[in-house]
């Protein structure tokens, strides 16, 4: 997750300015509902006075313009952003709560902060994610398991009423997506092996696997307006790769080489934005958002900030 940075100022030492952070890899891309901006985390310096020098460090969530690239900053301190269904709102997260915020302005950005509530308080909390009617945000949660486990709750958007829908002593229960039918894809950990992708119905019943690779880990699963799931798949021995499947387990398809994390589809299913980073070696490109159509054909690298 990100961390804020502090702002650049003066140092009392005499040393002159304080230099301000490298841009850091972008994270968690999510796609707004009109398909022309991706919100996403990222750190970077920004010009607050319109004189031409960054003079101050921003690290929270920015948008992405999805055709050229160009980004803006949007809010600061929050990562994990998940879009309402109308793209009014987003829910977001801050030290492992859960908070909702109304965005005013995609171009320029602007949230209006006055808004800004907070729906969890207790336990850590993490990646939420809208019901198709905009009633409800899944995400997951240790609050109140035994061992600690993250298990999936909801929690109306208005944050009035909340429920724990998983079966606890089972594993970990994570990432939660919710289908056009309002079905939850999620990831859980098993017994045995990595995590797969399941998906279930609101009330935490009628599971269904869809994923069965003991070898592999299938993360950050994500649903499109079509009924497909994008996932980062991650094998024991080789990079990560971004993959699509049918929620019942048919048409599996590999999209990339990697090394690819945290996929999001566009609002119309047809293309996937994805973050493309080397752990190992800064490759060109790493640390970047990337596209990918949903056929695998069409990659192409999106973001391109310089490092300093």
């Amino acid at each position: 997750m990100l961390t804020l940075l502090s702002c650049t100022k003066k140092s009392t030492g005499g040393g002159g300015p304080e230099p301000l952070p490298l841009p850091r890899f972008f994270d968690h891309p999510a796609w707004h509902p009109d398909g022309r901006w991706i919100a996403a985390e990222h750190s970077d310096s920004v010009d607050t006075n319109g004189d031409g020098k960054p003079d101050r460090g921003f690290a929270g969530i920015w948008l992405v313009n999805s055709e050229n690239g160009e980004k803006q900053p949007l809010i600061s301190g929050f990562g994990l952003p998940a879009w309402s269904p109308d793209g009014k709102k987003l829910a977001l997260m801050s030290g492992a709560q859960i908070f909702t915020v109304e965005v005013t302005s995609l171009d320029p950005a602007q949230v209006d902060t006055n808004t800004l509530k907070q729906l969890t308080f207790e336990g850590n909390n993490f990646y939420p994610s809208w019901s198709p009617d905009g009633k409800w945000i899944a995400f997951d949660s240790n609050l109140d398991d035994s061992v600690g486990a993250y298990v999936i709750w909801l929690i109306k958007s208005d944050g009035s009423s909340r429920k724990d829908i998983s079966i606890h002593g089972t594993g970990g229960w994570r990432t939660p997506s919710w289908t056009p039918g309002q079905e939850i894809v999620h990831t859980r950990w098993l017994a045995i092996g990595y995590p797969e992708i399941f998906v279930m119905d609101s009330t935490g019943n009628n599971a269904r696997r869809v994923t069965v690779k003991p070898e592999d880990a299938e993360l950050n699963p994500k649903v499109s307006s079509k009924h497909r799931v994008v996932f980062s798949s991650v094998p024991r021995e080789g990079y990560p790769t971004i993959c699509t499947i049918h929620p019942d387990g048919s048409e599996f398809r590999q999209l990339t080489n990697g090394p690819d994390y945290r996929p999001a589809w566009s609002p119309d299913g047809e293309r996937i934005v994805f973050l493309h980073w080397n752990f190992l070696e800064q490759v060109p490109g790493s640390g970047q958002l990337w596209i990918v159509n949903k056929d695998g054909s069409g990659l192409r690298q999106l973001t391109f900030f310089r490092e300093r």
